[in-house]
């Protein structure tokens, strides 16, 4: 029957559809230079044609430019990764061939515990019997 979850499952794509919403609404905050990021590509971009240390340096003297009008890290106010962790019960009987064979056997040994039971009735009333004779 093979149920056991072990800690639970972990909606990850949950989680991480919050912390983007999170993150949006941080990099949201009203900054009075406009997106500076987006200013510092736009400069550096035209000058090189691909991803290089010379166009990260680009970026960050831009950067630079303008001051942080707030830290981004600890503006975001990440959801608790353990509200995203569900543990579940698992049933105790479930409809399936582990299921059905478990119960073909506890019928079997129920008859077969009620059968000597009987016997064992059955054996006091005649030894009961054949005393009194």
């Amino acid at each position: 029957m093979n149920t056991d979850m072990g800690k639970g499952v972990y909606l990850e794509a949950s989680y991480n559809r919050d912390v983007k919403i999170a993150d949006d609404a941080a990099s949201a905050d009203q900054n009075p230079n406009g997106n500076v990021y987006k200013k510092a590509q736009e400069v550096c971009e035209p000058k090189f044609t691909r991803y290089s240390t010379a166009y990260l340096q680009c970026s960050l003297s831009e950067l630079e430019k303008y001051p942080a009008a707030s830290s981004l890290i600890t503006s975001v106010n990440l959801p608790n990764p353990k509200a995203y962790l569900h543990s579940y019960v698992s049933p105790v009987w479930s409809p399936d061939f582990a299921g059905f064979s478990i119960l073909v056997f506890v019928a079997i040994a129920l008859l077969i515990v009620i059968r000597l039971i009987s016997l064992l009735i059955l054996r006091l009333i005649l030894r009961h019997h054949y005393r009194s004779v």
